[in-house]
């Protein structure tokens, strides 16, 4: 009795283990720097949620980020509703300010028509696009 007790118990650590794994670790971590992971999800640099000191302010608002979450698109914080409207704010902007593009956890689909759209901008407008 004691050794199929011992056997249970066993189990019962191992799956608490794997349960662990499962819940805190996998989900931390990131597989390749800006290419997709075969799920269909890109993945890329961190988003900071710290606050900008007002020597970083001066220098934010000569760069606009570009960003996409899942299959959201922003444009400087604001919900794009697609790459269309977020083509036409780059042109209006045009060459007064440096893009950032930030691209953690968007689906390719979403990746690839906005990476178009901005290599396209790129050669036309002459802008800087720094892809982090």
């Amino acid at each position: 009795m004691r050794k199929i007790l011992g056997i249970i118990g066993s189990a019962l650590a191992v799956i608490a283990v794997i349960i662990g794994v499962v819940i805190f670790v996998l989900p931390n971590l990131r597989f390749g720097a800006g290419t997709g992971d075969g799920n269909g999800v890109v993945s890329g640099s961190s988003i900071s949620t710290n606050k900008p000191s007002k020597s970083d302010l001066s220098k934010e608002n000569k760069n606009s980020e570009i960003r996409i979450e899942e299959k959201d698109i922003y444009f400087d914080g604001e919900l794009v509703d697609n790459v269309d409207n977020l083509k036409q704010k780059i042109i209006d902007i045009g060459t007064e300010r440096e893009y950032t593009f930030v691209y953690d956890n968007a689906i390719k689909s979403t990746y690839d028509k906005v990476n178009e759209v901005l290599s396209e901008l790129e050669n036309t407008l002459g802008i800087t696009i720094n892809r982090e």
